[in-house]
């Protein structure tokens, strides 16, 4: 199985310069969590044309990403980062050698490409039901309606949930007759 885009560790342009890291150059510690334990810890030095991460506790020598900066239609600038192959990416990952890279770089999937279609299908469902602020657990009940939300748009949401969640039954349904069939012989 090839590595996914949601199982690697990644740096976003976007969520440090809503955290103000641009206006003036800084030293930060970045953390990544999984399962609330810490996976790593980079010492990332921010400037307006580049950044410089260095893995904490670890002998390699520090990389540096470049930043290009775009004008916006309506006033101010967006900034991207730029990724060793000259591609303006929103994200970095994390590479097996410990390099950031843009996603195609890495070579990352995404891990619905390499679900089977009725896995597809449960995802798709469950994505619904978190979309809602519900859980992922198809045996909760539906989520209701959440405060703003417009009557028709939940009731879309609904609906493509019901139908991805009646195929994926459906998909499954075959699957175990096929599996009960070759248990008979």
């Amino acid at each position: 199985m090839k590595r996914t885009v949601e199982s690697s560790r990644f740096i976003s342009v976007l969520e440090f310069a809503r955290r103000g890291y641009f206006r003036n150059p800084q030293r930060i510690s970045w953390v990544w969590l999984r399962d609330g334990k810490v996976t790593a810890i980079a010492v990332i030095e921010i400037g307006r044309k580049e950044l410089e991460i260095r893995w904490l506790g670890s002998t390699q020598s520090a990389q540096q990403i470049g930043i290009n900066w775009t004008r916006c239609r309506f006033g101010g600038q967006r900034p991207w980062f730029r990724c060793r192959c000259g591609k303006s990416v929103i994200r970095v990952y994390s590479s097996s050698s410990g390099l950031f890279a843009c996603r195609s770089c890495c070579r990352l999937t995404y891990a619905s490409r390499q679900a089977r279609p009725r896995h597809r299908l449960w995802l798709r469902a469950q994505k619904v039901r978190i979309a809602l602020g519900g859980s992922r657990n198809m045996l909760d009940k539906f989520p209701v309606r959440p405060r703003y939300m417009h009557h028709k748009r939940y009731d879309r949401l609904h609906q493509q949930h019901n139908e991805a969640s009646q195929r994926a039954l459906g998909m499954s349904a075959v699957q175990l007759s096929r599996l009960s069939g070759r248990l008979r012989r």
